[in-house]
């Protein structure tokens, strides 16, 4: 979505400070760690982190599925007095795109859908007959982002049905062949939460609720189009946070989001995800080891794939992440390490941030005082 200007010169110098600062704090002479170093360590650094912004919002970190540091940063409503906490709930912005992608596998595995299906034979209004299921998924389409377009109308805070989004991008040139590149685009997810609409006859969100949200308890996780759920338990997004008052970000309809954006969450509703995802509650093992596959770019199929070094061993991860108007979401899961980090903001960021290499970053730090064995 649109993102505003800001620097962040101090992010990696302050990242880096927090490390030392947590390595001096060790106990010596090879006395045994114990979770409580852990934790501390970890305090340490997420506070520098949402400090050096500075930023507002929820941090999450857990191994094996148990919470390591859960630590709320500012205020959700500050006009109000309010401030976050674990039951705040959050736009998780372009994580949506891992759910969608799920919902999508299971129209494949329940033989509703091919991955190698054309787009048009269920949205007929793109008219690119090359373009794959599996192209969407992957963000090999080609197909321009409609944000440009959103941008040069100014059309962000009213109401959008779902076939009116198309109207934004279906009648620009594709960008390249599909299937040759990797190329990042809205537009993909919003086509694919308009097949699961016409393939089950139902809205993006009562399907998503009925499969994944219910089964897994995410009790505070939903498509809210209107913008009405969760009432006061709800942040509110900031541009800048140091202004008297802070001032509000612009703000988006959700509807406009819809597949690609458009998902509230906690997040420990979140970490359910995570965990589901190492099972076959959600997905077979079989789709999520394609999930977790990379095609002509990093992008698998809802999930970008990279890995880190720590302590000298490879660590897979599989993460997303992404912001708008007064949010941010992130979500790394070290798959091989069981480490999930969690970070959810409401406040504007990561305009200026190479995200892979933050994200890389952000889960060497992180993994290096988890995994880090007594000296």
């Amino acid at each position: 979505m649109l993102r505003p200007k800001r620097h962040h010169s101090r992010l990696a110098l302050v990242m880096n400070l927090a490390v030392l600062l947590a390595a001096a704090s060790q106990p010596l002479f090879g006395a045994e760690r114990t979770r409580a170093d852990i934790q501390s360590e970890l305090a340490a650094y997420i506070d520098a982190l949402f400090d050096s912004e500075p930023a507002w919002g929820t941090a999450l970190i857990a191994q094996d599925g148990q919470v390591l540091l859960e630590r709320s940063h500012g205020w959700a409503d500050y006009s109000q007095a309010r401030p976050s906490g674990p039951r705040t709930v959050f736009r998780i912005q372009h994580l949506t795109k891992t759910f969608t992608a799920a919902a999508t596998l299971m129209l494949v595995e329940r033989g509703q859908l091919s991955l190698d299906d054309k787009v048009v034979d269920y949205v007929p209004e793109l008219r690119e007959e090359a373009v794959t299921i599996r192209h969407l998924l992957q963000m090999e389409s080609g197909i321009p982002d409609l944000i440009s377009n959103v941008v040069d109308q100014g059309r962000f805070d009213r109401f959008h049905h779902p076939e009116e989004i198309l109207d934004y991008f279906v009648h620009e040139p594709l960008l390249f062949e599909p299937g040759t590149q990797t190329d990042y685009s809205n537009s993909n997810y919003v086509l694919l939460g308009l097949v699961i609409e016409r393939i089950t006859g139902k809205p993006y969100g009562k399907f998503l609720k009925k499969n994944i949200f219910k089964p897994l308890k995410m009790r505070r996780t939903r498509f809210d189009p209107n913008d009405r759920a969760f009432g006061n338990g709800r942040a509110l997004g900031y541009d800048d946070i140091t202004a008297e008052p802070p001032t509000e970000a612009l703000y988006v309809s959700p509807s406009l989001a819809y597949a690609s954006a458009g998902i509230l969450s906690t997040a420990r509703n979140l970490l359910k995800w995570d965990q589901a995802l190492y099972g076959e509650r959600v997905l077979s093992q079989e789709t999520l080891e394609e999930a977790f596959t990379p095609g002509t770019g990093d992008f698998g199929l809802g999930w970008i794939l990279d890995h880190v070094r720590i302590h000298g061993e490879r660590r897979k991860l599989v993460w997303h992440a992404g912001g708008a108007p007064g949010f941010r979401g992130v979500l790394v899961r070290m798959v091989d390490a069981r480490l999930t980090i969690i970070l959810l903001y409401n406040s504007t960021g990561f305009e200026e941030v190479d995200l892979g290499r933050w994200i890389a970053s952000l889960s060497t730090d992180v993994g290096e005082i988890v995994l880090r064995e007594a000296e």
